[in-house]
This record gives structure tokens, sequence and C-alpha cells, in this order.
């Protein structure tokens, strides 16, 4: 099982694709000096993986020859191993209406220590402002939050049950 699953060679031929991307090479072009069994072995691998596209010639005698070869999206991302676009979209956005966030601030706000009027204009002010702002303010806060870490950790493991 090891010679046909040749890490080396299914190695050499991403490498040898992935800077023609998007188009190809001649599959013989690819590994001129390389055993061809060992070659279509490890196309094969490859493209069962869908790190690769191959096109395919029929012989009359009933065997399927490769042709030519082109990495596909997934073996870039194989190759560059950062996750590709499943690591954008596995993403997972928690988001917050802008009506919810301006009634937690404005509950925190009227119960600060500050007086009566500056309570009021702050209220008012943050009633008044563009939802861009209270993102800025929601993310300054969440900065301010994770800076004061022991009590943020604190609050993450009493939510998690650790103790």
């Amino acid at each position: 099982m090891t010679e046909i699953l040749d890490r080396n060679l299914q190695g050499r031929v991403l490498g040898q694709l992935a800077p023609l991307f998007p188009a190809g090479l001649q599959v013989w072009d690819l590994l001129e000096d390389e055993d061809r069994g060992a070659v279509t072995a490890a196309l094969v691998y490859l493209e069962q993986h869908r790190l690769l596209t191959i096109d395919w010639m029929d012989d009359p005698d009933g065997d399927r020859t490769p042709v030519f070869a082109t990495i596909s999206a997934l073996g870039l991302d194989f190759l560059s191993d950062d996750g590709g676009l499943r690591g954008f979209r596995d993403r997972k956005s928690v988001r917050l209406k802008d009506a919810d966030l301006r009634e937690l601030l404005t509950g925190r706000i009227r119960h600060c220590e500050e007086e009566e009027d500056d309570r009021e204009r702050l209220i008012a002010e943050l009633a008044r402002m563009p939802n861009e702002g209270l993102r800025d303010i929601a993310l300054d806060l969440i900065r301010l939050g994770l800076a004061n870490h022991s009590v943020a950790i604190g609050m993450v493991k009493g939510r998690l049950g650790i103790a």
C-alpha cells in the first residue's frame, strides 16, 4: 500500500500544478521521469479527493490514460493548509440587534454613578447615535472587558460551569 500511496509523488504533482492555476499541464510533461503507473495512481488518488481534475483519454483496449491535470481550488487550499474558504464559511457570527444593544447600554447608564443630567444626556445621545457608532462603542466595551481579563475569564468559567 505504501508504494501506491506515494505521498512524496502526490506532493510533487500538486506542487507543480499549483503555480499554473487556473491552467493545467499535460500529464506526461508534469513528471516525465517518473514511473507512469505510479503517476497514474497518484493522479487517481488526488482526483478522488477532489484536489485536482484530470482529463482522461479512453484507449482502444479499454484502459483510461490521464492526459491533462489541473489543480482544484480544494487542492490549493490543501497546500495552503489555512482552511481555505471553509475557514471563512465555518466562521460563526454573533449578531446583536442595535435596539438590544441600545437597551443594554441605556440600562447600564441609568444605574451608573453619573449625575442625573449627565445620565439623561448620555441616554439621549445614545438614542440618536448611528448604528456604526454604536457598533464601535460595543467593540470598545468588549476590548475593555477583555483587558480586565481576570474578571472576564471568571465570568466565562461561570457560564461554562467550570470551577
